[in-house]
């Protein structure tokens, strides 16, 4: 069975199942905040490939095993920066990260 990170239908994009591998396939090593920007940056490459933008994100999701801990972590603190720099570029749009 294949795997794609990102599916088109029509001028929708879905992206799921992306998890911090680096580019040998591999989880990357670091704390919660470095494997959440990886994931995100793996989630902008498979935006690009089907066409799309990080700008065009309408919603985004993070699972974690103990809420807890990882909200302490990074995983929100990488989103924000991740979306910061594009904001700018919005024209007033709101970024997309719930």
């Amino acid at each position: 069975m294949g795997y794609s990170r990102a599916v088109r239908v029509g001028n929708v994009v879905h992206v799921s199942g992306t998890t911090a591998t680096g580019e040998d396939g591999k989880i990357i090593e670091g704390d919660a905040y470095a494997q959440a920007r990886q994931t995100l940056h793996n989630i902008k490459t498979a935006l690009q490939e089907a066409g799309a933008r990080m700008e065009d994100v309408v919603r985004t999701r993070m699972y974690v095993v103990d809420i807890a801990r990882e909200l302490g972590a990074g995983g929100p603190r990488a989103r924000r920066s991740v979306w910061s720099y594009s904001a700018s570029d919005q024209h007033g749009r709101g970024a997309g990260a719930d």
